[in-house]
């Protein structure tokens, strides 16, 4: 794979940009590698080899690189490389806030999992509880890792409920409602994490959405890729050539208030009627079922000891199975999911949508119903457009805490000090 090079802002760059530029291409072209060459990484950034070798010195004189020693000979018996690694150095802490805990992981700037702790919270989290839980996750990671105190790099905490991007405060949590509204989030974690480099802080769903750039298959074929999340609340994130969009942020992450049915009766959380997050919910799935089920009284359904109990996967797993009940259903989250992607068609032209969380399970049939709806659409069809459809069927969790890691990688990657200031800069 041929690494791509971005050109350069100016012509006239002096030797100092020149250098910088070089070191930015390199570490671009290793940070996939479990270990390298000079050779190997000079052919693939059309680098002489002493332009890398210097990249690489300076990296390791910032303990981002480390030498591994020699390598193999090469296949006509020459002289052993010697060969490289990124440094294991560098740790990211992400916390997810869910429901009835934080969820902290100690990971890499590979994103690999080092630890994972679980703090227990509850639906009457205080502002001061918020604080004291983070600070216990705090201890507990350093307790099991005593070694990496100085070694965090960055803290990402996504949080369900909207973001004000520009100073990442909480403006109204989803799950807790004795949270103060404007809790600034970022200034508490900088107090708690007062040695970290980055702090990063967004909704769930938008973190959760960064993971998907890292599913090669995705991003190979598509530069506009929505993410559809979708838990206890429906979450869009819109990425374009690997920037995620904060210009029309209000629209992508309320993707799930999007009226789809001004007549129905139950006003929503956020005081309207008929928003997609309200129809589409589990709430109203075992309502409708609980219906049916009194005109399909053998339904495979009708052996749960409670609808209560009844969740998507039954859904989806009873409708491959042909249950009229769980048919019936699928049809109905189906259409109004096409009707939702018919207007995120429209606001953003996606090259893909990708779900994320309930509904990244569903059935051939789901998906076929989807389809139909999006192409019996007369503005969908007079676009002359389409977009993909991917389901992500990996852990939410783990898909968030990806997601969330990336983030802040991406950060790493991107800070200006990493590659030494146009001024003082080595």
């Amino acid at each position: 794979m041929t690494t791509k090079i971005e050109p350069m802002e100016s012509y006239g760059a002096i030797p100092r940009t020149i250098r910088n530029y070089n070191r930015r291409i390199v570490l671009n072209a290793v940070r996939e590698k479990k270990e390298f060459s000079i050779a190997e990484i000079a052919t693939e950034v059309m680098l002489s080899r002493q332009s890398v070798m210097k990249a690489v010195n300076y990296f390791i004189e910032k303990k981002i690189i480390i030498s591994l020693g020699k390598g193999s000979s090469t296949e006509t018996g020459g002289k052993k490389p010697e060969m490289y690694a990124l440094s294991p150095v560098q740790k990211i802490l992400v916390i997810l806030q869910r429901t009835d805990e934080l969820h902290v992981s100690l990971m890499d700037l590979s994103a690999n999992i080092m630890d994972i702790i679980s703090i227990k919270i509850n639906k009457d989290l205080t502002d001061e509880g918020f604080k004291a839980a983070i600070i216990e996750g705090k201890m507990k990671i350093l307790e099991h890792n005593p070694l990496v105190g100085s070694q965090i790099y960055g803290v990402a905490m996504a949080v369900g409920g909207l973001v004000e991007l520009k100073n990442q405060s909480l403006h109204r949590s989803m799950y807790f409602s004795n949270l103060s509204v404007g809790l600034p989030v970022h200034d508490i974690l900088h107090e708690i994490f007062p040695e970290v480099s980055c702090v990063i802080v967004d909704n769930i769903g938008r973190m959760a959405g960064h993971s998907v750039l890292s599913d090669h298959s995705v991003i190979e074929k598509n530069d506009r890729i929505f993410t559809l999340y979708m838990d206890r609340a429906i979450t869009g994130s819109f990425f374009v050539n690997g920037k995620i969009q904060d210009g029309t942020v209000q629209m992508m992450i309320e993707v799930g208030h999007m009226i789809m049915d001004p007549y129905d009766k139950e006003k929503c959380t956020c005081g309207n009627y008929g928003c997609a997050e309200q129809l589409i919910s589990i709430k109203r799935v075992r309502r409708d079922i609980e219906k049916l089920l009194e005109q399909y009284p053998d339904s495979l359904l009708g052996g749960k000891t409670s609808v209560h109990t009844i969740n998507y996967s039954d859904i989806f797993e009873g409708c491959k199975k042909g249950d009229p009940v769980c048919v019936i259903e699928v049809e109905r989250l189906a259409q109004i999911t096409g009707r939702m992607l018919r207007n995120i068609f429209l606001a953003c032209n996606p090259g893909a949508v990708v779900f994320i969380g309930n509904f990244a399970d569903a059935d051939h049939h789901f998906d076929d119903i989807l389809r139909r709806t999006l192409r019996n659409d007369w503005v969908y069809s007079l676009r002359g457009e389409t977009f993909e459809i991917f389901y992500d069927q990996r852990d939410l969790i783990m898909l968030e805490t990806l997601g969330s890691a990336q983030a802040v990688i991406k950060a790493f990657y991107n800070d200006d000090d990493l590659y030494g200031n146009e001024e003082g800069g080595k």
